[in-house]
């Protein structure tokens, strides 16, 4: 395992785009998501991985977000020690993808509880449930992921609720870690949270391990409003934004010079220290990202 610490700290860093957008034509309305290419054709999931190494990605993040122990026993007829074999194959094929090149971080995902309940729902305000669920709820992926040490960084991805941040922070954690939390306005929190009220307990709460706040899956014109008062280390992996067609949504269209004009925003705050791409985003974003902080060094 690398500590990934003192590098982000002293250089910033690329992380992936989307798994599902690449993988779509295999796991479309697949309630698994990219993680069910993992059990179908990991070869392309591997392939994948590789398209966004060679775009200049320095972290890629695993095909686990939707596949927690609760999920793949719902879907699938797999045991428990199988399911521990679907999360290895997951990290493997990251750490064969990354082929002994340096300085390159796998992140071991985990996705929310809501996007168990799936149609979008960790999008929007869901029944609550208790602490004590969500806890036993992500221990097992999250345990896994923690002792296994070709997992450099836990990234627990999508975070929609005060209450699921503060379960994901509380955890025993042994290795870094960041929180990403997801927006639909320049304020919030899907529950309504302020982001403001995130902040402020992170800065109280943060221990050894935390090494940024994540923003992702929010649409990437709304990042620079998002960021402007918050000074703490930021992980950015935003979406395309996405745009209603009858009962669908698909991503919007991206114009490109507005893409690298916000990227080149974003970097002009010293705490921006990774930017990635959500949903709708491809190795061509990733490529961008790349190139405009490697203008910057």
């Amino acid at each position: 395992m690398k500590d990934i610490r003192q590098i982000i700290r002293n250089r910033r860093l690329v992380m992936d785009g989307a798994l599902g957008t690449q993988l779509e034509s295999v796991v479309d309305k697949h309630p698994l998501w990219s993680g069910a290419a993992i059990l179908t054709n990991p070869d392309l999931v591997e392939q994948v991985h590789r398209e966004y190494l060679n775009s200049g990605a320095d972290m890629i993040v695993t095909a686990t977000y939707q596949l927690s122990q609760s999920i793949l026993r719902r879907h699938t007829e797999l045991n428990d020690r199988q399911i521990e074999g679907i999360w290895e194959t997951a990290i493997d094929i990251a750490v064969r993808a990354i082929d002994n090149r340096d300085n390159v971080f796998v992140i071991g995902s985990i996705g929310p509880y809501s996007a168990s309940l799936g149609s979008g729902a960790e999008y929007r305000n869901v029944e609550a449930v208790s602490n004590e669920f969500l806890q036993q709820y992500h221990t097992p992926l999250f345990q896994y992921l923690s002792n296994n040490d070709k997992v450099d960084v836990i990234g627990m991805e999508t975070v929609s609720t005060l209450q699921e941040f503060t379960v994901f922070h509380e955890m025993k954690h042994i290795k870094p870690y960041y929180i990403s939390i997801t927006s639909n306005n320049c304020v919030t929190l899907i529950d309504g949270t302020p982001i403001s009220h995130v902040v402020s307990y992170v800065k109280e709460k943060s221990d050894e391990w935390f090494i940024g706040l994540g923003i992702n899956c929010t649409e990437y014109t709304l990042i620079s409003e998002i960021i402007k008062n918050i000074n703490l280390p930021l992980i950015l992996y935003p979406n395309l934004g996405y745009v209603a067609e009858g009962e669908k949504v698909k991503p919007k269209e991206k114009d490109d010079k507005e893409w690298v004009r916000n990227v080149s925003d974003w970097l002009r705050n010293e705490n921006v220290r990774v930017i990635g791409g959500c949903c709708g985003t491809t190795p061509l974003e990733i490529k961008q990202i790349s190139d405009v902080i490697n203008v910057r060094i």
